[in-house]
């Protein structure tokens, strides 16, 4: 079986949320989009490092203050995460 990357996996989900609006409009499903994917992300690296900021921001490729400051912006508490 093909491997299924990230980005088709996005694409069918969006895909599915545009089908079930039922006719509601929509706005700003960009950034909606981008920070339901960084919260996941960041969610999922947390837990995979038992909350080790350091090391999780390592892995992310970004500095622990970024790290800190995303987290902030997804209202992420590392310790809710890693439980």
């Amino acid at each position: 079986m093909d491997k299924i990357t990230v980005s088709y996996w996005i694409e069918q989900r969006v895909g599915h949320y545009f089908r079930h609006l039922d006719g509601a409009n929509t706005t700003n499903v960009y950034d909606m989009i981008i920070k339901e994917v960084d919260a996941g992300i960041l969610k999922a690296v947390l837990k995979h490092t038992q909350g080790n900021q350091s090391l999780a921001a390592s892995i992310l490729g970004i500095s622990r203050v970024t790290l800190k400051k995303k987290m902030q912006s997804c209202e992420i508490d590392c310790f809710e995460e890693t439980s």
